[in-house]
């Protein structure tokens, strides 16, 4: 199914490519994957090189996700950034 955002969260989370390199440079790496995934994630992983971490969730499940990580790490900045839906367009105009 093209929504099965589940699974795309299990297949975040089974990055051997550069995550398990990437990880060690951020502090509580695991325990900030793991708070998410306790409060309703579907799955996280490191964002480009690092250090930043995104979480992929169900819009309704994002502000609990949100809260109980600004909680547990209130050193932290959560943001929380929707998914864009639609790309860019690129339209061929008459000439």
């Amino acid at each position: 199914s093209m929504n099965n955002w589940k699974l795309v969260g299990e297949m975040m989370e089974k990055d051997d490519f550069h995550e398990k390199y990437r990880s060690e440079l951020i502090p509580d790496y695991s325990r900030i994957k793991r708070a998410a995934k306790e409060a309703g994630a579907y799955g996280s992983s490191i964002s480009g090189a690092g250090p930043t971490i995104f979480s992929l969730a169900h819009p309704n499940a994002v502000p609990t996700i949100c809260k109980h990580l600004k909680e547990t790490f209130p050193e932290l900045t959560i943001l929380h950034v929707p998914i864009v839906e639609e790309g860019p367009v690129i339209e061929i105009l008459d000439q």
